[in-house]
């Protein structure tokens, strides 16, 4: 059995004595040939600019969430019980959507009863200004003609009963008695005087402006009720969301109290926290490209462009910044809710790279030119590696000189470390920190 166990360590033996022999050979080999591992490419830190402006612009980015640009709490103007109730919270809806109604029969039977009293009043309008008919004129007469006989009989009466009064025939209670009743046969008789002339020649001017003035406090009258039958229906006055309820169907509601939050989705707005001094930068004068777009975490791979709205006026006391308002439209044929988090990232480009022409030369700092004792050239920054361009030098101005050659506005040029580059090595930019 020893044996065995000491047979095995000594094949054990001999194939690690091999292996390490081999791995040996190989490198002396390797040795021998010249070959060399491959060492990893040292990434090199550089400091560079925007080409065309000192001011390279910036970018940030800002954490916030949606809200409806718009929402308000919807009410009655009228009283009474709910008899529809159709939307339920979240709910979508359009303008002029039924949203709930209150009983509307009570309403009903005022502007019934309203429209009724103005006809009545517009029919007698009309009688006044026609005139009287044949046998409201017949009639008159007839009154007059009564009134004449009495008269004259009370006339008759008076005199006599005044001559023995004089004669002293008759007390004057007597007396008394038939001089009444002559007045009051007089006033009679000038009364169905006075219908018979109304009759034949019409309304006066002044009767017929007061029927007028009845009849435009009237229409007042069912104006109010028509306004208050068509206040027992609840509608939308926007395109929307039913963001909450504040009342069951059949229930007894007050004018004015609120049954329901009607959210305007049409624009979605954001809201972030911007520091005092982007916000700054990004209300200069000079800054004309001001590229604003919003992503949401709901619509992953989507960037939809906002605009600025507004920045509060004060600065948050916790945080020392200050509260942006963005808009956005709504995303057709996606669901974008209030409360969703949003991040919004703004780019700014100084004026003076938009601005640029083409046949002007770049300032750009005398350390970023190097040369080859044929040509001068800079370095610039593309896809994390370096990329030779030559240029032809203009005029010096202090430690910044101009060049001209085939640069763009924007692009980035590295201004220190160029004469340690090669072409198309891999580089990184630093940070102020």
């Amino acid at each position: 059995m020893k044996r065995m166990i000491w047979a095995g360590k000594k094949v054990a033996l001999v194939v690690l004595i091999l292996v390490v022999g081999g791995y040996g050979a190989m490198e002396v080999l390797r040795s021998r040939l010249g070959e060399k591992e491959e060492e990893p490419e040292v990434v090199r830190p550089v400091r560079a600019e925007v080409l065309g402006h000192r001011d390279q612009g910036f970018k940030g980015i800002y954490q916030g969430t949606t809200q409806a640009s718009k929402r308000v709490d919807l009410s009655f103007r009228v009283s009474g019980p709910l008899v529809e109730f159709p939307v339920r919270k979240g709910q979508q809806v359009k303008t002029g959507d039924l949203l709930a109604k209150v009983d509307p029969r009570d309403f009903k039977n005022h502007l019934d009863s309203a429209n009724s009293q103005l006809k009545q009043l517009e029919a007698k309008l009309s009688e006044m200004k026609s005139g009287a008919r044949a046998e409201d004129v017949s009639s008159a007469q007839a009154a007059v003609n009564a009134a004449q006989a009495q008269f004259s009989e009370a006339e008759a009466n008076y005199k006599r009963f005044k001559s023995l009064m004089e004669q002293g025939a008759v007390s004057q209670v007597q007396y008394e008695q038939y001089r009444t009743a002559y007045n009051v046969a007089r006033s009679s008789l000038q009364s169905a005087q006075g219908n018979l002339q109304k009759a034949r020649s019409g309304a006066r001017k002044e009767e017929l402006q007061q029927q007028q003035a009845a009849i435009d406090a009237q229409r007042s009258v069912v104006e109010a009720a028509q306004s208050a039958l068509s206040d027992t229906e609840l509608k939308a006055p926007f395109d929307g969301v039913v963001a909450d309820t504040f009342a069951d169907n059949h229930q007894f509601v007050q004018a004015k109290q609120s049954i329901l939050s009607l959210q305007d989705l049409s624009n979605i707005e954001m809201v972030v926290h911007v520091p005092d001094g982007d916000v700054v930068r990004m209300r200069e004068k000079e800054v004309d490209n001001l590229t604003m777009t919003a992503t949401l975490d709901s619509i992953p791979g989507r960037a939809f462009p906002v605009t600025l709205k507004e920045f509060s006026t004060q600065a948050d006391p916790k945080t020392q910044t200050y509260q942006a308002t963005m808009t956005m439209a709504y995303p057709e044929g996606m669901t974008v809710l209030p409360g969703m988090a949003v991040t919004v990232t703004v780019d700014v480009t100084p004026k003076a790279i938009l601005e640029h022409k083409e046949d002007e030369g770049f300032s750009v700092p005398s350390d970023a030119i190097f040369s080859d004792g044929a040509a001068t050239y800079l370095w610039l920054f593309v896809d994390g590696r370096v990329k030779k361009v030559p240029v032809a030098l203009g005029e010096l101005e202090g430690d910044r000189i101009s060049v001209k050659g085939e640069l763009s506005p924007g692009e980035i040029v590295v201004t220190a470390g160029v004469n340690f580059l090669r072409e198309g090595q891999k580089v990184r930019l630093m940070t102020d920190n």
